[in-house]
């Protein structure tokens, strides 16, 4: 299992360094990675970084209080947790509170540098080995091999640099009241969109059915017209009708569906990707050409959106793929990735 260590800071550069040495010994099956530069404000990501994201299969963020604030840190921990599930990144604290973390950093699981809190971590990692199908420790031996190397890394622990930032103020009773009362707005405005945008989806999905009903009239008055002579042919040319009656969306109908679907599950960065994008349709599929170079195609159009847009063109009554291409590549529906 690939995992992602971040970090920003000489302090945290050392942390980083001592995790990744000390866990191939606990764990064969685990490959941890890390950046051999630090990243300043203003610099190009490097692309070693994008890409053992997009590979990792769990992240271990490196935290004092002089990198809480850093945009490296921040950017990678929003880019793992569009491919990553929270529970498996951590964020190690190395002198900050969990009062401190703000959003992503918050919603990962917090681990100090202490013996139980990393017999913890591990523990967890070795769960997400089996989860995965890949080789896993029997707990025994974990235990055992985690208390043979612990006194090493407690020892790299205790000869860590100083944090050249002076630490940060314990934040206030009045700031965490007012994220938390931003987040409450913040989701009030969401309930208040998704309520108009079900009530969209659901006019789209009564106009449909009102349409593809009064096809089917229209037909059954035909059928009626037709002497017993013809009636034979009226059958053997039925199937071909009831192809043509399911392909009446448009591209237009296929476009708000969609969006209508994506904005509703909150995947907004998705929304405007596809929205700015140039829709077009062949025998099978609906295809979205977007400028996304290949890496941000996989973190922005995840499994989730294309399923999302998927079951959005089914509703139109329509069974076809949905594929979004970027400027060198393709992402499209896979029924082995369908969540519910």
């Amino acid at each position: 299992m690939d995992i992602f260590i971040s970090w920003s800071g000489e302090r945290s550069r050392a942390i980083a360094e001592a995790i990744r040495e000390w866990l191939p010994k606990i764990m064969n099956s685990v490959k941890p990675w890390m950046s051999q530069t630090d990243i300043s404000k203003g610099s190009r990501w490097n692309p070693d970084i994008a890409r053992n994201l997009d590979t990792a299969k769990a992240g271990i963020f490196c935290l004092t209080p002089s990198n809480l604030k850093s945009e490296s840190i921040l950017f990678e921990a929003g880019a793992i947790s569009k491919s990553v599930n929270e529970s498996r990144v951590y964020t190690l604290l190395a002198g900050v509170e969990i009062a401190e973390l703000r959003w992503p950093l918050a919603q990962f699981q917090a681990t100090s540098l202490n013996k139980d809190e990393i017999r913890k971590m591990l523990q967890d990692i070795n769960r997400d080995l089996a989860r995965l199908g890949e080789p896993a420790s029997p707990e025994e031996i974990l235990e055992e091999a985690f208390d043979l190397w612990w006194p090493k890394l407690e020892d790299k622990f205790s000869k860590l640099p100083a944090d050249v930032a002076r630490a940060i103020p314990a934040r206030s009773e009045k700031d965490i009241l007012e994220e938390i009362l931003e987040l409450v707005r913040g989701q009030a405005r969401f309930v208040s969109r998704h309520e108009d945008l079900v009530m969209m989806q659901e006019r789209l999905r009564h106009e449909n059915q009102q349409r593809h009903a009064e096809e089917r009239l229209y037909i059954e008055e035909l059928k009626a017209l037709l002497s017993d002579r013809d009636r034979r042919l009226w059958d053997f040319s039925r199937q071909i009708f009831s192809r043509q009656i399911q392909t009446s969306a448009t591209l237009s109908d296929f476009k708000n569906a969609v969006c209508a679907a994506l904005s509703s599950a909150n995947e907004n960065t998705a929304l405007e990707s596809l929205k700015d994008g140039t829709w077009s349709r062949n025998q099978g599929a609906v295809i979205v050409q977007t400028d996304l170079s290949k890496t941000m195609l996989g973190l922005v159009i995840n499994p989730h959106v294309i399923h999302l847009a998927t079951k959005a063109i089914s509703e139109l009554g329509e069974k076809l793929q949905f594929e979004v291409r970027g400027s060198r590549t393709t992402q499209k529906h896979d029924p082995a990735l369908e969540t519910n």
